[in-house]
């Protein structure tokens, strides 16, 4: 089998040693996001560093124990969301 796809586009960008990595850079996203918005420094990494510890794989495999265990309040949850949103759209794209 021949890849067909250009070798640059299967790897990272490249980023020279001295440089930051990219966990940290997004880091500092976050945390330049929340001063934007009007946030202290101090507060603005204190929220950062909190939405980097986040534990996102528990809180998924709790939706899958859930789902698994409640199939129709899943779906019907799942049902009214997305309703909402699209309500939701609708109505902002009135605006």
């Amino acid at each position: 089998m021949v890849d067909q796809e250009l070798p640059n586009a299967q790897f990272h960008r490249y980023q020279a040693p001295e440089a930051v990595p990219h966990s940290e850079e997004s880091q500092s996203n976050v945390t330049a996001a929340l001063t934007k918005m009007g946030l202290s420094e101090e507060t603005a990494q204190k929220l950062g560093s909190g939405i980097g510890n986040l534990n996102l794989q528990g809180s998924l495999n709790k939706a899958r124990d859930y789902a698994r265990s409640n199939p129709g309040r899943f779906l019907g949850g799942m049902a009214a969301a997305v309703i909402g949103a699209g309500l939701l759209a609708r109505g902002m794209k009135r605006r």
